[in-house]
């Protein structure tokens, strides 16, 4: 366990970096985690919704998220934005659900999803 002021810590080594935050506090959570998102392989990001810039700019959270990374001199890696309709109490009930990755590299995405569902995925395990 973590505390945000020891993000560079928690990071160290990691392929992939996953944010799952609420929308508001995708901007504060980037900007804590820059150092160690810029040296990932990839952004997996979970959180839905817009950031609202001071200056009154609305993006959506992906574009935000690089113009933060940008604003702070780092580099973000590509982000692969994880979706559903995946509903907690239907995962519960072992409800058929549908989890949509996607990338501006469409290979990329692929990759990922083959790798967070190795045991279901045919085409990359079967």
């Amino acid at each position: 366990m973590f505390r945000s002021n020891h993000l560079d810590d928690a990071l160290e080594g990691a392929d992939v970096v996953v944010m799952a935050v609420v929308s508001g506090g995708v901007e504060g959570v980037t900007k804590l985690a820059l150092p160690g998102i810029a040296k990932a392989k990839a952004l997996w990001l979970t959180s839905k919704g817009f950031c609202k810039f001071p200056d009154g700019r609305i993006e959506q959270l992906p574009t935000a998220i690089r113009q933060i990374g940008r604003d702070e001199g780092y580099t973000v890696p590509p982000i692969v934005a994880i979706a559903g309709p995946v509903k907690a109490n239907e995962c519960a009930a072992r409800k058929p659900t549908a989890t949509i990755f996607g990338c501006k590299d469409g290979e990329l995405a692929l990759k990922y999803a083959c790798a967070a569902y190795r045991k279901l995925c045919d085409r990359c395990h079967g």
